[in-house]
């Protein structure tokens, strides 16, 4: 089966460019102080012009709003040094 015929598409109209991406993990530590927790998706959105995303510390039971789902895997170039 050709691509035209799977996907409904002729892929060589287009013009695409690889890159190697280093895949990191990233944590929100709970901004309580003291607390050594990790802040944990409830996945709860809210929605305005932007979509929050609730989240709860694992240990102490803190409760805050971030962008995105955390943890999350965030893609930096190959040369990035974390």
């Amino acid at each position: 089966m050709s691509e035209k015929e799977m996907w409904g598409k002729d892929w060589t109209e287009f013009s695409f460019r690889d890159e190697p991406v280093r895949p990191v993990r990233r944590h929100w530590k709970c901004p309580k102080n003291g607390c050594e927790g990790e802040m944990i998706s409830t996945q709860e959105g809210f929605t305005t012009n932007e979509t929050s995303w609730k989240h709860r510390c694992d240990v102490c039971g803190h409760e805050g709003w971030a962008d995105r789902n955390y943890p999350a895997i965030l893609y930096f170039p190959m040369d990035y040094q974390p």
